[in-house]
């Protein structure tokens, strides 16, 4: 099970464009074809910032089959199944989203124990430096909802970069991937929307 859902991950990755990721989760996935190389900087300790009521003021509650529930811009549209959740700016452009997965952790792993595992599984499909790997700018430990989460920064997607970042609760890992905040053409503001896609997750909470 945790070798299906890292090959998932690896497919999610991959996303080429946010319609891309919308049209992935609506079919439902395909075999991976290319992973994620193996990281060998040192993670870079980070706070994630909280949004306060009043930047929250108005949102909407999203309540997750899988057991979590989390605030949303009222402006922003979304579809959800039983493990996944994307959110997103409705745009003329590329619309920026925001994306959650829910994958089984059956072993447990930590937040970094299953990014490691991630990695290490790379290893033995591509080269860190080879045709079709994935390249990231840094790796970085975070909080969320009081947890440990680990980051990918920066991945590779195509025309843009991502963020990615895992976080690992009992027996389930909660994969979220949106861009980073740097000015692209192509998506719809992605600076002030990375922006508030952090606000997001800050508003995420877990049923007891």
């Amino acid at each position: 099970m945790l070798k299906k859902s890292i090959a998932i991950l690896f497919v999610v990755a991959l996303a080429g464009s946010g319609y891309w990721l919308y049209g992935f989760f609506q079919r439902g996935g395909f075999v991976p074809k290319e992973p994620i190389p193996v990281s060998t900087s040192t993670p870079t300790p980070s706070g994630f910032p909280e949004a306060s009521p009043g930047e929250t003021a108005g949102w909407r509650v999203y309540q997750s089959p899988a057991s979590y529930e989390i605030k949303y811009p009222s402006e922003w549209e979304y579809t959800s199944g039983a493990d996944y959740w994307l959110v997103h700016v409705v745009s003329p452009l590329e619309p920026f989203w925001l994306s959650i997965r829910v994958f089984e952790n059956p072993d447990k792993l930590s937040s970094k124990q299953w990014a490691d595992k991630l990695l290490d599984e790379s290893k033995k499909v591509t080269e860190p430096d080879g045709p079709g790997a994935i390249r990231y700018k840094e790796v970085r430990e975070l909080t969320i909802a009081g947890l440990p989460a680990y980051e990918l920064y920066g991945v590779m997607a195509y025309d843009r970069n991502d963020e990615q970042i895992y976080l690992a609760k009992g027996d389930k890992l909660f994969y979220f991937n949106f861009p980073v905040g740097e000015e692209n053409p192509n998506l719809a503001d992605p600076v002030g929307n990375n922006l508030i896609a952090r606000q997001i997750i800050s508003t995420l909470k877990f049923a007891e």
